[in-house]
């Protein structure tokens, strides 16, 4: 018989709360979540999944679009689309 080990973990009520509410919707427990998190960990030798920080040019164009400064709109798709590609 497999022997069951406990973890306990602290998150922000909302973080929980919002995480439930996906599961949920997957058929999926927190309990059920949690473990296929730790056995991909085991499997994989690591974190599964990219663990980076943003460039520069990232963390600029985020404050960017905090500050609402040095950004462009378009009327429609086609005017994004030509100012995308100029």
């Amino acid at each position: 018989m497999k022997q069951n080990a406990c973890v306990n973990v602290r998150v922000a009520k909302n973080v929980k709360t919002d995480a439930e509410s996906v599961l949920s919707k997957l058929g999926l427990t927190m309990s059920d979540a949690v473990n296929i998190y730790l056995r991909q960990i085991a499997l994989k030798g690591g974190i599964p999944f990219d663990l980076t920080l943003p460039n520069r040019k990232t963390v600029r164009a985020m404050r960017d679009v905090q500050q609402k400064r040095n950004l462009e709109s378009f009327p429609d798709i086609e005017s994004m689309k030509q100012g995308l590609n100029s």
